[in-house]
């Protein structure tokens, strides 16, 4: 048998440590409240929209997500434990339908947002689900990669990737996999921001100050630059819901998300 190299093995052991780490830290993160600048990337069309945002969200998954250009909403979308109701004003449609629609309708613009887009994975991501049962450990093309795996035997597959740095302990992106090893999307993360500590307190959690999330299809991303974040600031139970304009007719979320048409048009 070969000696084991003990390079390879401090090497392994460091990377265990951070992944560790990072797992450890997220804990500290229950909510999150962001002000974000927003610029959406439209590759079919070749043209950049800039908006500004606001973001909430909590460690069990629920988000808000409220999308303007000037002073006008563009888009305000909640996801409130299973359900999920998104408002677009200058569509005049108010969507109503469950976290599971979106996920099960597979190729659509909330897919993505539906499974990455809670406080954690957005900002604080983590390198196991509570189903996972193993994670592994390997470099592909150069990068530190940390695979998690969900099931059991012939039934285990990918659920997720994350890239770590090579220049600090934090993750710069995550793949996010579905049935079948299926890409559902990319999330990177970069310019991480490090608070210091304050009277009488320890440093803040470390959090990425620029954050993409792009489709499967990448006919789009969505780039989040964070102007301000406030973490484990109560939020109400109430602001993760949409409220219904009067009058506003509800459409169907499933029905909306089987066309072939983008929800946006």
């Amino acid at each position: 048998m070969a000696a084991a190299d003990p390079v390879a093995n401090r090497s392994l052991e460091r990377l265990i440590k951070v992944v560790e780490d990072l797992d450890e830290r997220r804990k500290g993160a229950q909510t999150v409240v962001a002000r974000l600048n927003v610029v959406l990337h439209d590759f079919i069309r070749n043209r950049d929209v800039t908006l500004s945002g606001a973001y909430l969200g909590d460690s069990k998954g629920n988000v808000r997500l409220r999308l303007k250009h000037g002073e006008t909403v563009l888009v305000d979308l909640a996801f409130r434990e299973s359900e999920v109701e998104l408002w677009l004003p200058r569509r005049n449609r108010f969507f109503r339908g469950t976290r599971r629609e979106v996920i099960l309708h597979g190729n659509n613009d909330l897919m993505l947002l539906a499974v990455a887009g809670n406080a954690h994975d957005l900002f604080f991501p983590r390198a196991w689900t509570h189903r996972a049962v193993e994670r592994r450990l390997r470099k592909i093309k150069g990068r530190e990669v940390v695979t998690v795996l969900e099931g059991e035997g012939p039934a285990c597959r990918r659920v997720r990737c994350l890239a770590l740095s090579p220049a600090q302990p934090v993750f710069e992106q995550q793949d996010l996999l579905g049935i079948a090893g299926r890409l559902i999307g990319s999330v990177q993360y970069d310019d991480y921001r490090f608070p210091g500590p304050r009277a009488g307190a320890e440093g803040g959690l470390p959090y990425p100050g620029r954050v993409v999330l792009t489709s499967r299809t990448e006919h789009y991303s969505l780039e989040m630059l964070v102007d301000e974040m406030h973490i484990n600031t109560p939020i109400p139970a109430a602001r993760f819901s949409v409220q219904k304009p009067e009058g506003q007719k509800v459409l169907p979320l499933a029905a909306s998300l089987s066309s072939t048409k983008s929800l946006w048009e």
